[in-house]
Order: structure tokens, then sequence, then C-alpha cells
């Protein structure tokens, strides 16, 4: 896996934020997907799994752990207040035998 960005604990989270990181962490690109394409993240996600999963599965042995964070649009109208988002059974089988957890992050479309 090569990382995008490598964070140390007590750095600032992103350039000129007063937020700080409370540990150190890294965030690898898992999909170049626009926010509205849910199902290519969801397809790309799978195939990242699939092919590091060795390498995620093995963080646990020194107590770290991983966090697969699906960026999409809120495309929220007054005809539908609640929009989803499917995760595929096979996503979610491989998220698990990996040891990765799974978020969903809401930006504004």
């Amino acid at each position: 896996m090569r990382p995008h960005r490598v964070y140390a604990r007590g750095e600032p989270t992103s350039p000129g934020s007063t937020v700080l990181a409370k540990d150190s962490y890294f965030l690898v690109v898992v999909s170049n997907a626009d926010g509205d394409a849910f199902p290519k993240q969801a397809r790309d996600a799978a195939r990242f799994l699939r092919l590091h999963l060795r390498e995620l599965k093995s963080l646990s042995r020194f107590k770290l752990f991983a966090v697969i964070d699906f960026g999409v649009y809120d495309t929220r109208t007054k005809n539908a207040l609640a929009p989803s988002w499917r995760l595929p059974a096979k996503l979610v089988k491989l998220l698990g035998d990996a040891g990765v957890d799974a978020e969903i992050s809401l930006y504004s479309a």
C-alpha cells in the first residue's frame, strides 16, 4: 500500500488547521471515483481489499486498524430526504475478512 498522506501524532490534520492528530496514521486512496459514483467506489474498495488482504489483516498485530471512508455527495431534496447507499454483501464480507471498518462521509454536492 502506498500512503497518500502520513500524519504524526500532534500534527495539524490539514494545512492551516488547529485540529491536531490524536494518533499517528496514514491515508491510502482506494478509489478516485466521484462522490456521486458510490457503486464504483464500492467496486474499487473490494478490489483494494482483495489485493491487500494479508497486509490489512496484519495491522491488528500492531494494535492498528483500518477504515475505508466512502465520500459521497449529499443528494437530499424535498422529495428524497433520506439518501442511502447499498454495501454489497461481497464487499461487507471482504471488509470483515480484512478486519476493516467502513464509514460514509457526506459532502455537499
